[in-house]
């Protein structure tokens, strides 16, 4: 690999050469240089959403992970995404699932690579005339979530795109635990994206299995009158 092809790594700071810098530096240089740093994270930071979703769809579909390790230590992907990655192994999982999207309805990974992953889920879910707009795909580069959300309700009123707002819950410990819990399970067991995927199928496995007709239509009485409040 000659100089001009090697990638150059963001320089990484101890918390000590951090407090050094501080001190040393004069204000303005140890300021641009902790930008620098910050924007090269960023910047890393979105190109690893897309990498890491290409590198696990590459290891299910070939199923490397059955020889790793001298075959035989992992039973099944989600083995091997939970050992390799235990703390965002939904993050895996999302990746993969929007990596695996876009494959299938041919937008070039070069194209994703440049989105924030904030925005990468809308463009996916985009109509194919319009997630290969280079107007739309210019403003999923630079625009902010909820600006980004904004402009596809304005402009193009028609595409279906969920709002993702945040359901809040005030758990005791011990009721946290549980949720945590099923939470976990329910994603290694059906391989689950996310935690949100796995809360549905829960809610839904609840209700398929423990409530009858009577059940739904109360409920639907209950529903209207709360709507209705």
């Amino acid at each position: 690999m000659t100089p001009r092809e090697q990638k150059l790594l963001p320089q990484s700071y101890t918390i000590e050469q951090i407090d050094s810098m501080a001190k040393e530096y004069p204000l303005g240089a140890f300021g641009m240089a902790m930008d620098a740093r910050i924007r090269q994270f960023d910047k890393q930071q979105k190109l690893t959403f897309v990498e890491i979703g290409y590198i696990c769809l590459k290891v299910e579909q070939t199923e490397a992970w059955r020889e790793m390790y001298d075959q035989g230590k992992f039973k099944s992907f989600g083995a091997w995404i939970t050992d390799a990655a235990p703390s965002s192994r939904a993050t895996c999982y999302a990746a993969m699932g929007e990596v695996k999207r876009a494959i299938e309805d041919k937008l070039p990974l070069q194209q994703l690579n440049t989105i924030p992953r904030c925005n990468i889920r809308t463009v996916n879910r985009l109509s194919t005339e319009l997630k290969r707009d280079p107007e739309i795909l210019k403003a999923a580069e630079t625009l902010e979530e909820r600006d980004f959300l904004r402009k596809i309700e304005k402009e193009h009123p028609l595409e279906h795109v969920e709002d993702l707002s945040p359901m809040r819950f005030k758990f005791e410990k011990s009721q946290r635990q549980k949720v945590e819990e099923a939470i976990q399970v329910a994603m290694v067991i059906y391989e689950l994206p996310t935690r949100e995927a796995a809360m549905e199928v829960i809610a839904a496995d609840w209700l398929n299995s423990n409530q009858t007709e009577a059940d739904y239509q109360e409920a639907e009485k209950a529903m209207a009158a709360y709507v209705g409040d």
